[in-house]
């Protein structure tokens, strides 16, 4: 049956709905809902941006996150001007919404879209994003309230392949699927009947490179991704050793910190603040939706986002990471004004 695929340790019926190119490297971040803040803050819809040709300062977005002309809405303009269009890839996934006894889920958002050679990849934080139908921003309490993140970047029909064999691992939970002719074929219809790969290993790291606009706009990430069945916790047993840094991390668990080794892990709490020239936001950890975490080290400047939490449980689960030393000064700038656990 077309409508219903499996999942390792469950089957779920979604419904079958029917793009292209994030034009460059994006970092988004909106902001929490901040009342004494006024305008765009006080409605929740206030976004900061970086971008591959400006990436060494937040830029204060002028247009709300729910309306037509801002970054976001532009990457996904093609996709709902032809919702229905047979020849756009499209796979959607998020298992925000699915509760499943006894089956861990990973926490994984994203989209992988386009057609005629542009295609992008988009990770994010916040559920019920993007909408299928028509661009808008998701009105829950937490996608308003919160800060949320999303990270979005141009890719080549080239990088595809290596890409969705990453997030194999994952086995992250697709909700909205169409794969022109081309691209029925392993790993993609893997992907989508929530096959793990065939490979014994348990962990996976891609590199891929983005398309640009320029050569100068290029940027290299890594999705290091983690099956469920595997007994390394992301954090410590991977991201840590490969990156040989001790790591910061900004997630929903605070409790937790790994001194063990010579790459300690160590969580922020308390609050951050994300600045943007006069702008200073606070955000405290509690009303922030997006997780991500920097090495300690600024000869290997690195930044991943990631949804998954620091904490003991083992599921499946990934980091997106690039060593980029403008984006990582930002994000180092923004923790050095939290509280840093201690070993």
């Amino acid at each position: 049956m077309d409508n219903l695929f499996h999942l390792n340790c469950y089957k779920i019926v979604y419904h079958h709905y029917y793009y292209y190119h994030c034009y460059f490297r994006l970092i988004a971040y909106k902001m929490p809902k901040v009342d004494s803040l006024g305008a765009l803050y006080a409605q929740g819809l206030q976004l900061f941006t970086l971008n591959s040709k400006a990436a060494n300062a937040w830029a204060k977005i002028a247009t709300a996150i729910n309306v037509r002309d801002q970054a976001l809405e532009k990457t996904l303009r093609p996709y709902y001007a032809a919702v229905n269009d047979a020849d756009t890839l499209k796979i959607w996934y998020d298992s925000s919404t699915v509760s499943i006894p006894d089956c861990a889920l990973s926490p994984s958002k994203g989209v992988i879209m386009g057609k005629q050679g542009n295609f992008f990849m988009m990770q994010h934080s916040v559920s019920g994003f993007p909408p299928k139908d028509a661009y808008n921003w998701p009105t829950t309490d937490e996608a308003v309230n919160n800060a949320q993140m999303v990270i979005c970047m141009s890719l080549a029909e080239s990088t595809l392949k290596s890409i969705v064999e990453g997030l194999q691992y994952e086995t992250p939970l697709v909700y909205l699927k169409h794969l022109p002719d081309a691209f029925k074929v392993a790993p993609f219809t893997d992907l989508i009947e929530g096959k793990l790969p065939a490979k014994q290993t348990t962990t996976m790291a891609t590199v891929f490179k983005t398309k640009p606009v320029t050569p100068a706009e290029q940027a290299t990430f890594t999705l290091y991704t983690v099956k469920g069945k595997s007994k390394k916790n992301l954090f410590s047993q991977l991201l840590a050793p490969v990156m040989r840094s001790p790591l910061t991390t900004w997630t929903k668990t605070t409790q937790e910190k790994y001194c063990q080794g010579p790459f300690s892990v160590l969580p922020l709490s308390g609050k951050i603040d994300i600045t943007s020239g006069v702008d200073v936001v606070p955000i405290t950890r509690e009303k922030d939706s997006s997780r991500w975490l920097i090495t300690n080290l600024d000869s290997k400047p690195v930044w991943c986002f990631t949804n998954t939490d620091f904490t003991k449980e083992r599921i499946p689960c990934g980091a997106l990471c690039m060593e980029n030393a403008d984006v990582y000064a930002l994000f180092k700038t923004a923790a050095a004004t939290g509280t840093l656990a201690q070993c």
